[in-house]
């Protein structure tokens, strides 16, 4: 039904390019008129006016220019500008003073906006997006929780390096019932082995319902407080910025259930913040290969797990390696604002986004993480943008119903003012982690309050990826020996180690203890106690640590001895390369780790003890 009536210039082809977007906003709402043909209403209207400015008839009140347009959206259903234009200071004289401006520019405008909206400017639609989105992210899921479930047991089961109860008894011990919130974990009520295996395989079958569009919001919510719970039990080996960007996902992603453009919103200032604050990570970071674009004449040869692509990366002419640095900062720095443009820009910058994924992803085996992000670029485009990709074509065939939205029920106003409620959180708890990466310091009271609370959840998170680029490669390489003369090499699935082994895939599987070991290699001491009880599990034979090696030495009974020794390890040049197999050269750089018998382990069980694994707890 009309109840207003919007009088426009007919003649002004950005008129009609801007009516037509409010038209399709409001429908039959509104009744849209040329003036020139108006002449019922002309009586109450001068001429002038109508040519200097739209021109709202709304019941018994009259709006023009700025006000006009807004009120037309609120019509729609966007009462944001509106309720701005009324209640913000200073918003409504600075809008209709910009309204004026573009009024006297109106051809510069219309080919503007032809350039950021295209021929046609129409309302966005996020259906197609979204379900596209959902259904990555239940890949995503999967793929998560398959990785980590061959592995849980040896990192953080009862006979893994890192054991869950002891843990836990330690964060009790030292925090009390505040450890149940500063720990939201499932594995309070069940620390066991069968917990963590029951686990893993629950958030794959609920991924899989994600996938395939059953249960959809019930399968969201646990995928995410299964992976939430087995990241707060992983401990050290779950720590790693892709695993809270899959929570802030998973979080975002039962928003975008609900609704569509809050959603969509909420992944937006995600990606944002995602990319924008990795490249002010490496601005402020003081490390001098940013300065100096020389970071990824390092990169290649150093980063955890290099793809068999590295090594030509690697070898690419310096003034190509400084270039691709000095692109990398200009991606991540200057890019990310096209998010907040109009839809042209904003797919400029997807575009830009996934080229950049796509190479790293090439170059090297980051798990989940590029594909995590490739997904979250699926957001910056509308329907329009993806069916033009031949997206919306796609069937998957996935059920009868295809992510459908929300039941009405869930949009009543008390459900409407909680969703916005948690998206104010978020979106605040973002914009104080960025406050915290840019000053080095946690903002005023009461927002950094709201980020301690929020922090366990990880509904919103800090992310600084390649912030120090490490210009060395130390490796640690474990040996076992049966007398404490002859010693054998432990062998990993993917970390190098015999220098003639080729470099391999392994993306979307993280083999966390290989990483793990990355790290413990660049700090050149072995205090952690999980390497401790490593090298005693491989004393023991422990067959759920040793699942996550490549080839053990020792198949029939375990060493008497372990230790572990570093080396520098490079690249082989071009012609070594021609002539050998491998990729890598090493130097011995010494011992790391002194040889150890089971006999010698009384000191290493007090340090397992729960007291003094309290003082080491992080959270």
């Amino acid at each position: 039904m009309t109840t207003a009536t919007l009088l426009y210039d007919g003649d002004c082809a950005f008129c009609r390019y801007c009516v037509n977007y409010a038209r399709a906003r409001t429908g039959d709402k509104v009744d849209y008129q040329p003036y020139q043909t108006a002449r019922r209403h002309l009586a109450s209207l001068s001429e002038a006016d109508c040519r200097a400015a739209i021109q709202l008839l709304y019941g018994d009140s009259r709006y023009q220019g700025a006000g006009a347009a807004f009120r037309v959206l609120a019509i729609g259903g966007s009462a944001l500008w509106w309720w701005a234009y009324r209640y913000l200071p200073g918003f409504a004289p600075l809008s209709e003073a910009l309204y004026r401006w573009v009024s006297r520019h109106r051809r510069a405008a219309h080919r503007v906006s032809r350039w950021c909206w295209g021929d046609t400017w129409m309302p966005a639609r996020f259906e197609v997006t979204a379900r596209w989105f959902l259904r990555l992210l239940g890949v995503i899921y999967l793929f998560a929780f398959a990785s980590l479930g061959w592995q849980i047991l040896g990192l953080v089961g009862s006979g893994g390096l890192a054991p869950l109860d002891p843990y836990l008894q330690a964060v009790t011990e030292a925090y009390g019932t505040e450890g149940y919130r500063l720990l939201p974990t499932l594995f309070w009520f069940a620390p066991g082995d069968g917990a963590l295996v029951a686990a893993t395989l629950a958030g794959g079958c609920l991924a899989l319902l994600v996938i395939f569009n059953r249960w959809v919001l019930l399968s969201l919510f646990g995928c995410y407080c299964l992976y939430l719970s087995l990241v707060h039990a992983g401990q050290d080996f779950t720590r790693f910025q892709w695993d809270m960007l899959l929570l802030e996902c998973g979080f975002a992603a039962l928003l975008l259930w609900y609704s569509r453009p809050l959603g969509i919103w909420l992944l937006r200032w995600l990606m944002f913040r995602f990319m924008w604050m990795s490249g002010l990570a490496k601005v402020t970071s003081g490390d001098f290969s940013w300065a100096n674009w020389t970071a990824l004449t390092y990169h290649f040869e150093t980063q955890p797990l290099p793809t068999p692509l590295a090594w030509y990366a690697h070898h690419l002419p310096d003034y190509l390696l400084k270039g691709a640095t000095g692109l990398t900062l200009v991606v991540e720095l200057i890019i990310p604002f096209f998010i907040f443009l109009p839809r042209r820009p904003r797919q400029f910058a997807a575009a830009v986004f996934a080229l950049l994924q796509v190479l790293i992803l090439l170059t090297g085996n980051y798990t989940f993480f590029n594909l995590l992000t490739l997904a979250l670029c699926l957001v910056l485009l509308d329907d329009r943008a993806l069916q033009r990709l031949g997206f919306g074509k796609l069937r998957l065939g996935f059920g009868p119903k295809d992510l459908t939205p929300a039941p009405p029920v869930r949009r009543s106003k008390l459900g409407r003012g909680l969703v916005g409620a948690v998206a104010a959180v978020v979106f605040s708890v973002g914009i104080g982690h960025i406050w915290t990466q840019a000053f080095k310091r946690l903002p005023g009271s009461p927002l950094a309050d709201i980020m301690r609370a929020a922090h366990p959840f990880h509904i919103s998170n800090r992310y600084g990826l390649f912030a120090i680029m490490t210009q060395t490669r130390p490796e640690i390489v474990i040996e076992g020996s049966s007398d404490g003369i002859n010693w054998q090499a432990y062998t990993f699935r993917y970390k190098p180690g015999d220098p003639n082994k080729e470099l391999s895939w392994n993306i979307p599987h993280q083999p966390r203890l290989d990483w793990q070991l990355w790290f413990a290699g660049l700090d050149g001491e072995a205090d952690e106690l999980w390497f401790e009880t490593l090298l005693i599990r491989l004393l023991q034979g422990n067959q759920s640590v040793l699942a996550l090696f490549g080839d053990s030495p020792f198949t029939r009974q375990p060493p008497l001895y372990v230790r572990a020794r570093l080396f520098l390890y490079t690249y082989k040049d071009v012609v070594a390369r021609e002539v050998g197999t491998g990729v890598w050269q090493r130097q011995d750089l010494g011992e790391f780790y002194s040889p150890m018998r089971l006999a010698d382990t009384g000191d290493y069980l007090y340090r397992q003890s729960i007291s003094e694994q309290k003082r080491r707890i992080e959270l």
